[in-house]
């Protein structure tokens, strides 16, 4: 069984979305880059306002995924993403729902966690038996400083959850077939089993998701979904940072509980 299937949003923009989070009550949705109005570099569903793209093609695109998952823009809390390590606990909407110097949020309420991807590792973390979500960006940076274990640690300090109750999945970004990466990068992963290999030459490969499946392991979680797809190898449907130079959108990985809770 796929750990995404595709769904076309009755607002037009084309998703990704989780069997195994949504059967435990949780809305969990990763975008393409189809179904929105952006133009150029960006076309077509960019969801990031930072990367240079028309403002007005944005809010439409983001307007268009919202409207088509239910979910209440009032809602919405991100984080700021900054290629570092910290995970903040969410129970009110922050002033303009963006939660400053974060790469990670966990809540247990009813709010909407959102962040933004073109390469790195969206990770989805549930603990379905005290109903809480947390949502991780971890590039290479934050990967080294084991992001996905910190989200673990705020979610037992906040809320008393325990690894071993946790499921994780993770979704698209770059892997190792198209992530070269200097020995600087090599050498800051952590001590575990780091899905890295050696072309020779000094040249290395890199598989993040790998990297972040492990330090989940190593944390306690016993059930890890990964989706296996690759954002450089398909820019048809995915922006990549990498593949396309630099300049391009970005998907967003949505995240939310229903008023029920989790089960």
């Amino acid at each position: 069984m796929k750990v995404f299937y595709t769904d076309r949003l009755p607002t037009g923009p084309l998703v990704l979305r989780s069997r195994e989070l949504e059967r435990r009550g949780v809305t969990a949705a990763f975008t393409t880059r189809l179904g929105g109005v952006s133009e150029g570099p960006y076309r077509s569903l960019n969801m990031a306002l930072h990367v240079g793209d028309r403002p007005e093609d944005v809010l439409e695109n983001r307007r268009r995924v919202m409207a088509g998952l239910g979910i209440d823009p009032d809602r919405v809390v991100g984080c700021e993403q900054v290629h570092g390590s910290v995970v903040a606990v969410v129970e009110e909407r922050p002033t303009k729902g963006l939660v400053s110097g974060a790469d990670g949020l966990v809540t247990a309420s009813s709010l909407t966690l959102v962040a933004f991807f073109a390469d790195c590792v969206p990770v989805f973390i549930l603990d379905p038996v005290r109903s809480v979500i947390a949502l991780v960006h971890a590039g290479w940076r934050g990967t080294a400083k084991r992001i996905v274990a910190r989200a673990l640690e705020v979610m037992e300090s906040a809320y008393g959850s325990r690894p071993g109750d946790c499921l994780a999945v993770i979704g698209p970004s770059i892997r190792r077939c198209c992530y070269e990466v200097d020995d600087k990068v090599i050498r800051a992963m952590p001590e575990v089993e780091s899905g890295w290999v050696e072309a020779g030459n000094g040249r290395y490969y890199l598989d993040l998701p790998a990297v972040n499946a492990a330090i989940l392991r190593d944390s306690g979680v016993g059930d890890i979904w990964d989706c296996g797809l690759c954002t450089a190898c398909d820019t048809s449907a995915f922006y990549s940072y990498r593949a396309e130079g630099g300049v391009t959108g970005r998907m967003a990985a949505i995240v939310t509980l229903e008023r029920s809770g989790a089960s």
